[in-house]
Protein backbone atom coordinates (compact mmCIF):
# COMPACT_ATOMS: atom_id res chain seq x y z
CA UNK A 1 0.00 0.00 0.00
CA UNK A 2 1.55 3.33 -0.60
CA UNK A 3 1.10 6.51 0.79
CA UNK A 4 -1.48 8.11 -0.74
CA UNK A 5 -3.74 5.14 -0.42
CA UNK A 6 -2.73 5.23 3.64
CA UNK A 7 -3.63 8.65 3.82
CA UNK A 8 -6.92 8.22 1.99
CA UNK A 9 -7.57 5.31 4.70
CA UNK A 10 -6.78 7.69 7.40
CA UNK A 11 -8.85 10.04 6.27
CA UNK A 12 -12.21 8.08 5.32
CA UNK A 13 -11.87 6.49 9.12
CA UNK A 14 -11.63 9.79 10.34
CA UNK A 15 -15.01 10.81 8.06
CA UNK A 16 -16.70 7.81 9.72
CA UNK A 17 -16.01 9.03 13.33
CA UNK A 18 -18.00 12.26 12.39
CA UNK A 19 -20.39 10.04 10.69
CA UNK A 20 -20.84 8.37 14.16
CA UNK A 21 -20.72 12.34 15.97
CA UNK A 22 -23.59 13.72 13.73
CA UNK A 23 -25.70 10.50 14.13
CA UNK A 24 -25.27 11.22 18.05
CA UNK A 25 -26.49 14.38 17.79
CA UNK A 26 -29.39 13.87 15.22
CA UNK A 27 -30.47 11.16 18.13
CA UNK A 28 -30.53 13.59 20.51
CA UNK A 29 -32.64 16.14 18.33
CA UNK A 30 -35.48 13.27 18.23
CA UNK A 31 -35.32 11.42 21.36
CA UNK A 32 -34.48 11.82 24.96
CA UNK A 33 -31.02 11.44 25.41
CA UNK A 34 -31.22 11.18 29.34
CA UNK A 35 -32.92 7.92 28.88
CA UNK A 36 -29.82 6.31 27.61
CA UNK A 37 -28.31 2.79 29.66
CA UNK A 38 -24.60 4.26 30.84
CA UNK A 39 -23.11 0.90 28.62
CA UNK A 40 -23.96 2.95 25.36
CA UNK A 41 -22.02 6.12 26.27
CA UNK A 42 -19.21 3.64 26.33
CA UNK A 43 -20.03 1.66 23.21
CA UNK A 44 -20.31 4.81 21.64
CA UNK A 45 -17.04 5.78 23.69
CA UNK A 46 -14.93 2.84 22.16
CA UNK A 47 -16.20 2.99 18.79
CA UNK A 48 -15.19 6.58 18.44
CA UNK A 49 -11.57 6.12 20.57
CA UNK A 50 -10.39 2.98 18.64
CA UNK A 51 -11.97 4.45 15.11
CA UNK A 52 -9.68 7.60 16.07
CA UNK A 53 -6.60 5.91 17.15
CA UNK A 54 -6.76 3.38 13.96
CA UNK A 55 -6.87 6.66 11.75
CA UNK A 56 -4.16 8.39 13.69
CA UNK A 57 -1.97 5.05 13.31
CA UNK A 58 -2.34 4.24 10.06
CA UNK A 59 -1.39 7.93 9.10
CA UNK A 60 1.48 8.05 11.73
CA UNK A 61 3.09 4.92 9.88
CA UNK A 62 2.88 6.36 6.10
CA UNK A 63 4.62 9.44 7.46
CA UNK A 64 7.47 7.57 8.75
CA UNK A 65 7.96 6.02 5.50
CA UNK A 66 7.47 9.03 3.72
CA UNK A 67 10.63 10.45 5.79
CA UNK A 68 12.46 7.46 5.70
Amino acid sequence: MNQKQKEKIADLTLDIVKYIITAIVLTTLFTDFANWLWYWYVVVSLLIGTTVMVAVSVYKDGTKKKKN
